[in-house]
């Protein structure tokens, strides 16, 4: 017999002796192996069970298979265990599934080694598609308030037992979201990292299928709120609130923001509550939510949240939204401890005892003197009063002064707030906000020192609030303004009397004009209509103040200025630092003394001074105070408003002499304040011009353009000298000249162009060119009978023009030529005004007129012989009704034979080839029926000008047809003398209009 039929003989005797007989497993199945569960993902733990032979161990394998079903020799062991046959014959292990893909054949199979080849047994195991992830409850991130972007919980998803190298859809089931897409591994096992973006609050089944195997698990959302931390800048979950932002916050300078995700979606907010257990102090505060009524539709909202003051400590918020959902966050807030010192008279001067935010960028309230008040505000200390379970106790604050000095050398001179304990002692309020004013210790040293202020809790926890502000006690220095500009000279214009340096003075420049009569304001305006013109009071030069404080009392004050790189004031002024160059080494080596002054009795000075001329630049402004100790405090000073500005910056700047001028004309150009220039020069400057247009009511018509650098073309090519003025090209000590074509009359912005094309502050210039309106003489036929042919000359043929009238010598222009004249033969003089009438003398006699009405610029006079407008429109209406009035005209204007005879010998003298000019445009004038017009308009400065020296300033054609007129006298008809009889009278009665509106406009 073989060995397994001995050893079932000798086991059935054995167990027929002691128990009864079992059956034995030796075939397929009789391992009676079972596997717990048969079914499970790749990771899953399961548990196999079996008999087997007593003294032998059972190899277990989980297997894949081919076919119908594992056999021996038919499998692939992937993972496999010995497990040793127990009591009973039986044996049991627990085995992880193994990383395998979805859709294969697997079994867990199991033999006996060394027993029987055919003592075996098997279970079918199904795979089963698994997702894990790293976190179940998880916060959500939004994009909603760009540029902010809150980034929700990040989780792993992990997909196992999927099928080998296919593709993962994930997806969220409830609303269809998608989360992303993967691809397996030939194990069926994929990686997936998912951000946790716009879900609002909620439970949510997230499935992984690649079209044959699918899975699923669940997440949760819940809310989170996220608030905007100032002090780094970012978003932040747990936030800290420290410094200056304590104030802003407490003061509500500023609002808390605040973004809450993973809230319900579509639901308003009712409340947002800041509460602290260990004071009992719970506050429901404002809020404002900019961007929506309450959370959008991924349960997100952007809410401002209005602090107010505020106990010092870490806070729990709770959000309430209107459907009573509320949610805590413990712990979330901390507010931290902060204080604030000023000078407490300075303080008081401005703004009271209350805190204003303006202090904090006033420098000059930090600095205080020995034995001063100062006064302290205090944010986000305890309450002074604190109840407990332990009961209610006082928890003072204490304040002080450099902690190497003895604490009670600073006494509480007021408590503003909260009760006085004793001398550095005092209670905050219920919000633990504190003011409270202090005496500084009169033997304190100037320099800078620290205020601090703490308050202690020891019971029934330890906590401590502490904080500590800067206060200067000593010197310190501030200017006004920041920028400015330049004259374009600069002197010595002394030495001060200690040191013997030269003091440098800078100048004031410019025009000043204001041409409006009886208007006392210089100012840009333009009246439509009136021909008025105003400018601005235009200047270069700026005055800096420089004040100072906490120096020693009565010693000198020297104020320096410093150039900052490139420009050097060594080489802009080396004749200056050639005498004065050794006595500037003790204080500023590159500096020139532009001040001095003396401190009083408090160590204060103020003093101010002109800027010299240097180019556009930054500059530094240095202040020297003796010391009674010998030597000198260098103090940097700061502008006043901002105390990071520690530089004053020259400005470009220019303007034209003469600004006002009857155009066109050539102006002077004044510019200062230009690039600095290297040792030669920088050219490229030019000029750009803007129309302030009358007509448009003194607004500025927005085309900068280059018309008038166009017609000057050299602009382009003037100088900037080293200290950044403007001169020619040709000579530095020549101005350069601008030629400004423009005739219509108005206000016109210039602007400098800087090489950088950059532009400068704009200059303006006033064109005035108004002149009285000339009486239009129409239909008025002169025949002039020459001696070789007969003109029919009709006046309005001739255009003439009134073009200026400078001294008693007037301008006229006609279609034959320009004539200048005198008008000493007609002599109009006004005799007497009496009420409203005026007696006119000329040299053909007396009129007498009547002013009538004055209406703008038409004054109507109403003479002898009719009435007379200063802008007639015509003379037709006078000429037909001539006939009758002839005789009247006579008696007014005495003997007209004899004027003629005077006229006579004038023309003979003067004009005697007047008949070939005739002949030359006899065509014109025979062919012309147009009438007289071109009154000239508005100029009324420049005509009231001349108005004084001219007064007989008007001439006729007289002077100019001398030489025809001779001869011919005795052919002119009576109709030509009666129209220039007419013209006499209507000039006579032009200068009288222009008389009686000038006084008008004057008084």
């Amino acid at each position: 017999m073989n060995r397994i039929v001995y050893t079932i003989i000798l086991a059935v005797l054995f167990l027929s002796i002691v128990a009864p007989v079992t059956v034995l497993a030796g075939a397929t199945g009789n391992l009676q192996l079972q596997v717990t569960p048969s079914k499970g993902s790749p990771g899953d733990v399961i548990t196999v069970t079996g008999v087997a032979p007593l003294g032998y161990s059972v190899n277990v394998s989980f297997v894949s298979f081919t076919g119908a079903a594992p056999a021996p020799g038919n499998y692939t062991v992937i993972t496999s265990q010995i497990v040793p046959v127990g009591q009973g014959g039986r044996f049991q292990t627990v085995m992880v599934v193994p990383t395998v893909p979805y859709g294969g054949n697997y079994a867990v199979y199991a033999y006996v080694p060394g027993f029987e080849a055919n003592t075996y047994d098997y279970v079918i195991f199904t795979i089963v598609p698994k997702l894990i992830l790293n976190v179940t409850t998880v916060i959500s991130g939004t994009t909603a308030y760009p540029p902010y972007t809150f980034t929700g919980s990040i989780v792993n998803i992990t997909g196992v037992g999927f099928t080998a190298n296919a593709s993962v859809t994930l997806y969220i089931n409830e609303t269809g979201t998608p989360v992303g897409t993967a691809t397996t591994n030939v194990n069926g096992v994929f990686t997936f990292i998912w951000t946790v973006m716009n879900v609002p609050r909620g439970t949510y089944t997230i499935v992984g299928t690649d079209g044959v195997a699918t899975a699923s698990t669940t997440i949760s959302v819940i809310p989170a709120l996220w608030f905007y931390d100032e002090n780094n800048q970012v978003w932040t979950r747990l936030l800290t609130v420290s410094g200056p932002w304590v104030r802003d916050l407490e003061e509500n300078i500023k609002a808390l923001q605040v973004v809450g995700t993973g809230f319900d979606a579509n639901v308003g907010l009712s409340s947002i509550v800041f509460s602290n257990t260990f004071y009992n102090y719970t506050v429901s505060l404002p809020f404002t939510l900019p961007y929506a009524t309450g959370t959008d539709q991924y349960g997100t909202f952007y809410a401002l949240v209005s602090i107010g003051h505020l106990p010092g400590g870490t806070y729990t918020v709770v959000v309430t939204e209107s459907t009573n959902a509320s949610f805590t966050f413990n712990g979330v807030v901390t507010f931290n401890a902060y204080i604030e010192a000023y000078d407490y008279g300075k303080y008081r001067a401005l703004y009271g005892t209350a805190y204003n935010v303006n202090a904090a960028t006033n420098p000059t309230l930090k600095v205080t003197t020995p034995g001063a008040q100062v006064i302290v505000f205090g944010w986000a200390f305890a309450p002074g009063t604190i109840t407990t379970a332990a009961g209610t106790v006082n928890v003072p604050a204490h304040i002080f002064i450099d902690v190497d000095l003895p604490q009670n050398t600073l006494a509480i001179a007021t408590v503003v707030n909260g009760t006085q304990i004793d001398s550095y002692n005092f209670l905050p309020d219920a919000n633990g906000f504190n003011v409270v004013i202090v005496l500084i210790p009169s033997q304190i040293v100037r320099g800078g020192h620290e205020i601090g202020e703490t308050q202690n809790i020891t019971a029934p926890v330890q906590l401590r609030f502490s904080a500590r502000t800067n206060i200067a006690i000593g010197p310190a220095a501030y200017f006004t303004p920041p920028a400015g500009t330049v004259g374009p000279y600069t002197s010595i214009v002394g030495t001060e009397p200690t040191t013997g340096i030269g003091v440098v003075s800078g100048s004031f420049a410019g025009p000043y004009y204001c041409l409006a009569t009886g208007m006392t304001v210089c100012g840009i305006n333009v009246t439509a209509g009136t021909d008025i013109v105003q400018l601005w009071k235009t200047g270069l030069g700026t005055n800096v103040t420089v004040t100072g404080v906490g120096f020693d009392p009565n010693q000198p004050v020297l104020i320096f200025i410093e150039g900052v790189p490139p420009v050097d004031l060594r080489v802009l002024y080396t004749s200056y630092f050639a005498k004065y160059g050794s006595a500037l080494a003790s204080f500023l080596p590159d500096g020139i003394l532009v001040a001095y002054t003396t401190t009083d009795a408090t160590g204060s000075f103020s003093t101010w001074f002109l800027f010299p001329t240097l180019p556009g630049a930054q500059y530094k402004i240095w202040v020297f105070v003796g010391r009674v100790s010998g030597g000198y405090d260098q103090v940097l000073a700061v502008y006043l408003k901002n105390p990071a500005v520690q530089t004053f910056t020259v400005q470009p700047g220019f303007y034209l002499n003469p600004a006002v001028a009857v155009g066109p004309y050539v102006a002077e150009v004044i510019a200062t304040g230009l690039p600095y220039g290297t040792a030669g020069s920088v050219s490229g400057v030019a000029i750009r011009t803007t129309v302030l247009d009358t007509v448009a009511g003194g607004k500025f018509r927005q085309d900068l353009n280059d018309g008038i650098m166009g017609v000057n073309l050299h602009v382009s090519n003037w100088r900037i000298t080293p200290n950044g003025t403007l001169t020619d090209v040709l000579s530095p000590q020549v101005f350069p000249g601008l030629y400004i074509p423009v005739l219509e009359p108005g206000i016109y912005e210039l602007r400098l162009i800087m090489p950088d094309g950059s532009l400068s502050q704009p200059a303006y210039v006033g064109i005035f060119n108004a002149i009285v309106n000339i009486t239009n003489i129409r239909d008025g036929v002169v025949a002039i009978q020459a001696g070789v042919s007969k003109i029919l000359v009709n006046l309005a043929q001739l255009n003439a023009t009134l073009v200026s009238v400078q001294g008693d010598v007037a301008t006229i222009k006609t279609d034959v030529g320009t004539i200048k004249t005198t008008v000493q033969n007609l002599q109009p003089v006004v005799v007497s005004i009496n009420g409203t009438v005026a007696d006119i003398k000329t040299a053909v006699g007396t009129i007498q007129g009547v002013v009538l009405s004055l209406n703008g610029t038409v004054a109507t006079i109403s003479t002898t012989v009719g009435v007379i407008r200063a802008t007639v429109d015509s003379l037709s209406s006078v000429v037909s009704g001539l006939q009758s009035t002839v005789n009247t005209l006579s008696t007014s204007v005495g003997s007209l034979s004899n004027s003629l005879a005077s006229l006579s010998s004038k023309v003979d003298s003067y004009y005697s080839n007047l008949t070939s000019a005739i002949n030359a445009v006899s065509s014109k004038v025979d062919s012309s029926t147009s009438t007289l017009s071109n009154a000239i308009s508005s100029a009324q400065s420049a005509l009231s000008n001349a108005i004084s020296s001219a007064q007989s300033a008007l001439s006729s054609k007289i002077d100019s047809a001398q030489s025809a007129l001779s001869s011919q006298v005795s052919t002119v008809s009576t109709y030509v003398l009666i129209t220039l009889i007419l013209a006499l009278i209507a000039a006579a009665a032009a200068i009288y209009e222009v008389i009686v509106l000038h006084r008008k406009l004057a008084g």
